[in-house]
């Protein structure tokens, strides 16, 4: 099985919405390292690039029992992406992965709580050089949203003053997640707004909201650069919190107690 397989492969079942999804997930891990074999920094480091920012993808979203272990793969690999992605080079790429590395700090577990914090907004914003109001407005609201999730959580300064930026970033968000346009981001933002005080599930460092199910996707899909015997663009949508069931066959993902809300999409290379 050539490399372009491989990697197809492992993007395929990062997205298959049946069977056992850790298990599926497991095998994209399988099929990414594989491809790395062949898709190294000094051959093409464009393509080693994406396939590391897919393995740090796949294991943000893996459910095993020790999520920190997974957590600390991804940014591993998130981290490794940005030798390559760099904001000069690929600036869509850098922002995306800067915004998931973000995400996966403030949900590791472990270590200090306030450095893992404070990693996570410096990540958010470097995102943020790219993400602007005109040029990507969704990005741009859904990376304030994170950072008020941050701020909501920080453990360190003055609590008071940590809430005020946590209450500008959701107010920030609210300029594009609108009732309207995104309902179901307009009502997650909405409510930690009215209560941006969080707790985590147990071992996980993942968030729960008081009052609802996690609705709403944090991490970013792009569109890796295309490598050159590669027709066709890959596009990668990934899951905010621990990764929902889905509508059998439909590759829908659904909250429990929320109407359908996201759809992963994956176009492969080709």
């Amino acid at each position: 099985m050539n490399t372009q397989t491989q990697y197809n492969l492992g993007t395929a079942y990062s997205h298959l919405p049946v069977g056992d999804r850790s298990a599926n997930l497991g095998r994209a891990i399988t099929c990414y390292t594989e491809a790395l074999r062949y898709f190294t920094a000094e051959s093409v480091p464009a393509e080693y690039a994406a396939t590391q920012y897919n393995l740090g993808t796949v294991y943000g979203d893996l459910l095993t029992e020790d999520g920190a272990a997974n957590l600390a793969q991804a940014i591993a690999h998130y981290t490794e992406a940005l030798r390559f992605f760099t904001l000069e080079a690929f600036p869509a790429e850098y922002a995306d992965t800067q915004n998931n590395l973000g995400n996966a700090y403030a949900d590791l577990p472990t270590g200090n709580r306030a450095a893992n914090l404070g990693r996570a907004i410096a990540c958010f914003a470097e995102a943020l050089r790219f993400y602007t109001t005109k040029t990507t407005p969704y990005r741009y609201a859904q990376t304030q949203y994170n950072l008020g999730n941050v701020y909501a959580q920080l453990p360190t300064g003055d609590r008071a003053a940590n809430l005020d930026r946590a209450i500008i970033c959701y107010t920030e968000a609210l300029r594009f997640r609108t009732a309207s346009a995104t309902p179901a981001e307009y009502a997650a933002t909405q409510n930690n707004l009215g209560n941006p005080t969080p707790s985590s599930q147990p071992g996980t460092g993942r968030l729960i909201w008081a009052g609802r199910s996690p609705v709403t996707a944090r991490r970013c899909g792009s569109t890796p650069p295309k490598p050159s015997h590669m027709s066709t663009p890959r596009i990668r949508t990934t899951w905010a919190m621990p990764t929902p069931p889905f509508s059998p066959g439909t590759g829908w993902a659904i909250w429990p107690g929320d109407r359908l809300l996201y759809r992963g999409t994956a176009v492969l290379y080709g």
